[in-house]
């Protein structure tokens, strides 16, 4: 095949939109993307089913479905293991599809990949490449669920917080060197543990009165010595970068089974063929005070991901070659922290901005020191930045407050520009024989309509049964449970010889249950006479959309725009549709406070890939320029997603991966 383009260059945006992608454009607030647009095509996408994260990057770069990669969304059941059980799919091993790396290698190309989600794998072989260049590539959304980190970030407050360290201060005592105070210092304790072993890093933190006006400042100390403190910082500042050096048993690998349990969040479950072990292992951090009241009481300090220094890299050497020239690497930058409280909008937009400035120079520094033929990216941030404030700017949420859109929209101009000053570093070097992709995986809709509680529906139909345990928790009885719906839109039947707590017949009743559960769904009514269920398939039916196999539940469901479904959630009045748009699930009143909602106000994942809502859609914008591409042009048609690697490979002269069921997109070439 004769080689139309030299290098390659995909950069993956996640969940931005066609729509909000081209008002910006228009507006110049993205002027690198602007610039690409005019030299080459744009266009929509339509991702695959499900738009989710997990499974939709896997699709871009093998060109294959989820059913024939065996991926099939973020978290996944597999036929026959036991019946409350998911499969982690940011693992590569999951994977049953060849990847656009892999079929590069294969050809003799170098593949670079830079923190690409699902691209890591067992401890003993835990990166894509062989020859190639890898930076990270697990990339979960998923809080304290990183691959390689130590400690996922935290709060510490001396309010309760969920899933935060709660601290007390005191009268200070034998600290050396204190600086001035005018009301008597306070002091406490906090600790960075590691998510799993047993080292721990003490810090001992003073409040102080610098002013005479309360209470307005921090010190942090590893001793009892303010002259040895590693941060004096106000309310709204930042210590400096510090690296610890964590001595004990250290555990690095990823949640790999969850266990969905009734009434609470995943019960996660490590393999040790995934997990390394260290007795010493230097991590990076920093600290940022949150909130300092003048008398005290209210105490907020957030501390970063502790994130290695080395180890996350191939070549091993690669990490600390850019931690010392770009500073340390921060790969979680998730919206639980603002969900809780934890910290506010501009920390949050904060996080975002530094991890998009590092990936962005990081790229840039790699393609001129070292050889290169075919690069992978996909940044995270736009996703949990549009989870979070969407419903600040779309008109039909009911968060939106007319008063305070000009903010969101302004803050949705950031976090867009962010991506697009990341484009202009890591394209502003490459020559004209180089191709660019960028796309998105899904897209995003506004909640609006309320959450749907479908475990409750399946309770209230026969098809579940539950138990109460002696200390009250919830626990399904599989031995009258029919049907369980698992992950976001999958319903597994409880089927004899199959699920070892099968008590479903194979045949006439298998095809029974799954009759009543189709039903069911459909026959779902709001309290606005609204029905949430768009379809409902069973698992053989999906084959047409690519959504098969023995990954994809006995029946699949896609909910309409506006709605979020919750499975694992049950009331004691199984109301199915409780007030409020997250209903009791989430009325804790300590959580939230801090930003726009205490939960996400805008999702993908439960909807089909066309679905318009509000001022979003599930649909991806799409720019491609370079060698063979036409210029300043508009796709009548959208792509597939599925399109995009065999397009690249036909744009390299490469064959496309082993299994890939998309086309060339023959419209965007000249």
């Amino acid at each position: 095949m004769d080689r139309i383009a030299e290098k390659a260059v995909l950069i993956g945006i996640d969940s931005i939109t066609p729509e909000l992608t081209e008002k910006f454009i228009d507006e110049g607030t993205l002027p690198n993307w602007q610039s690409l647009v005019e030299d080459g095509v744009f266009g929509e996408g339509i991702p695959p089913l499900p738009s989710l994260t997990g499974s939709n990057w896997k699709t871009i770069v093998t060109g294959a479905y989820p059913g024939t990669i065996g991926v099939t969304g973020c978290w996944f059941h597999i036929s026959g293991t036991p019946l409350d059980q998911l499969v982690n799919g940011f693992i590569s091993d999951f994977t049953k599809a060849e990847c656009l790396w892999t079929t590069a290698e294969h050809h003799k190309l170098k593949p670079l990949i830079m923190k690409y989600a699902g691209a890591l794998g067992t401890a003993k072989r835990p990166f894509a490449v062989e020859r190639g260049i890898q930076v990270e590539g697990f990339a979960s959304p998923m809080w304290s669920g990183n691959w390689f980190e130590i400690s996922p970030c935290m709060l510490y407050s001396t309010k309760k917080y969920r899933d935060a360290v709660q601290v007390q201060f005191r009268k200070t005592s034998d600290w050396k060197n204190l600086p001035e105070s005018a009301r008597t210092p306070l002091e406490t304790i906090i600790k960075v543990k590691p998510k799993r072993g047993e080292a721990e890093i003490k810090f001992n933190l003073l409040i102080i009165d610098s002013e005479g006006d309360g209470y307005d400042r921090a010190v942090i100390s590893p001793s009892r010595n303010a002259k040895e403190a590693i941060g004096y910082v106000s309310v709204g500042e930042w210590t400096d970068w510090l690296t610890e050096r964590f001595e004990g048993r250290i555990l690095q690998g990823p949640p790999v089974i969850a266990h969905q349990v009734p009434n609470s969040e995943f019960r996660w479950d490590y393999a040790p063929e995934y997990t390394r072990q260290f007795k010493e292992i230097e991590g990076t951090f920093r600290f940022k005070l949150v909130e300092l009241s003048p008398d005290g009481k209210r105490f907020r300090l957030y501390r970063s991901q502790v994130f290695p220094k080395s180890g996350f890299t191939k070549p091993d050497s690669l990490a600390e070659e850019l931690v010392e020239k770009f500073g340390p690497f921060q790969e979680h930058i998730g919206p639980k922290p603002i969900y809780e409280g934890w910290i506010d909008e501009e920390t949050f937009l904060e996080e975002m901005d530094y991890q998009s400035r590092w990936l962005g120079k990081a790229t840039d520094y790699i393609f001129s020191h070292y050889d290169w033929h075919l690069y992978f990216l996909q940044w995270h941030g736009p996703n949990h930045a549009q989870h979070t404030f969407w419903g600040g700017i779309d008109p039909v949420s009911p968060w939106y407050d007319e008063s305070k859109a000009k903010k969101y929209w302004n803050i949705f101009r950031r976090f867009y520009g962010m991506a697009d000053t990341m484009t202009g570093e890591i394209t502003g070097n490459i020559d004209e024989d180089t191709l660019i992709v960028i796309v998105a995986d899904h897209g995003h809709v506004p909640i609006a309509r309320g959450t749907v509680f479908i475990g409750n529906a399946f309770v209230r139909a026969g098809l579940m049964s539950l138990n109460k345990t002696e200390k009250g928790e919830l626990i399904v009885n599989w031995s009258k449970t029919k049907a369980v719906p698992l992950g976001l839109d999958h319903v597994w039947v409880n089927l004899k010889d199959r699920d070892a707590t099968g008590i479903v017949e194979a045949g006439d009743e298998y095809e029974e249950v799954r009759d009543i559960v189709i039903n069911l769904l459909y026959d779902l009514e709001d309290p606005k006479g609204r029905h949430p269920v768009s379809f409902a398939f069973r698992r053989e039916d999906g084959e047409a959309l690519g959504h098969y196999g023995d990954r994809v539940g006995d029946v699949v469901f896609q909910l309409v725009g506006g709605y979020m479904g919750s499975v694992n959630t049950f009331t004691e009045d199984l109301n199915i549709f409780p007030e409020g748009l997250y209903g009791e699930s989430m009325s804790d009143d300590s959580r939230g406070g801090h930003g726009l909602t205490r939960g996400p106000s805008s999702e993908h994942g439960y909807y089909f890939p066309t679905t318009r809502f509000g001022l979003g859609s599930i649909r991806v914008p799409f720019i491609m320029v370079g060698p063979g591409v036409k210029k300043g042009y508009r796709l009548k048609k959208p792509i597939r997603l599925v399109d995009i690697a065999p397009t690249i490979s036909h744009l390299l002269g490469i064959s496309a991966p082993a299994d890939s069921e998309g086309t060339i997109i023959g419209e965007s070439l000249i």
